[in-house]
């Protein structure tokens, strides 16, 4: 896990994933490092002069606490070797990075900053189902908390869709049973937001969404809830 601070003055979390993701750690590494310059405190090429960070252990190697190991650092830029030579590469390699590198201010790290967790679509379900990751989380800023949200929802979605026969399903209008009936149940399921569904479900807008599942409560003997009751039979799927 990478804390970060924020600039309110708390802490940010990401759960990031080594395995199989060299590239997503050497740039959680190089973000780490370059904190000073995001922050204003001074450019990349005077790194060495901060004191709060491992990377000013760098060329100081008989300064260095038991723990601090520098080889990842180096290794990430090419296998660099632990001395004058090395340590230069790996400064000048920051400096790249500041300036038009992924840990840079550009799109890749855009979404480093703003994500929860750094790896695979596959790899965030299993942190949302293996561990139970809360959205409450204190450290987590609101990009992740959505995130993790935007999960969710799809999820229950898919097991929702499970259950509605492809038979029913091509019937499309924004209106059709079927869309209205998954729209209530996740609504009782879950947090999902109207303008989500709309999207996710071809019901136009946010504003037909809870018209619709409004009706759907006033008459829930029509025929989408006959299909909500359905839903509502499958347990565990949605």
């Amino acid at each position: 896990m990478r804390l970060r601070r924020t600039s309110r003055g708390n802490y940010r979390a990401w759960i990031f994933r080594t395995e199989g993701a060299r590239a997503a750690f050497e740039t959680c590494l190089f973000d780490i490092h370059l904190n000073p310059v995001r922050a204003g405190i001074l450019p990349a090429g005077r790194l060495d002069e901060f004191r709060y960070s491992s990377y000013w252990y760098l060329r100081r190697p008989k300064q260095r606490p038991a723990r601090l190991r520098m080889e990842a650092a180096l290794s990430a830029v090419g296998d660099l070797p632990d001395r004058t030579a090395g340590w230069k590469c790996y400064a000048d390699h920051l400096v790249w990075q500041a300036a038009e590198g992924p840990a840079g201010k550009n799109a890749a790290y855009v979404s480093l900053s703003r994500g929860w967790a750094i790896g695979g679509e596959q790899f965030k379900q299993a942190l949302l189902q293996d561990h139970a990751v809360a959205t409450e989380a204190r450290a987590w800023e609101s990009e992740g908390v959505r995130e993790v949200r935007a999960a969710r929802w799809r999820e229950a979605l898919g097991s929702a869709l499970a259950c509605i026969p492809a038979e029913a399903r091509a019937v499309s209008q924004k209106s059709a049973p079927w869309k209205v009936a998954v729209a209530a149940r996740l609504k009782t399921t879950t947090d999902v937001s109207n303008g989500w569904l709309a999207e996710q479900l071809d019901m136009g807008s946010h504003f037909y969404v809870s018209k619709h599942v409004g009706n759907l409560r006033k008459k829930p003997t029509d025929e989408a809830g006959k299909w909500l009751e359905k839903l509502r039979k499958v347990k565990g799927k949605a």
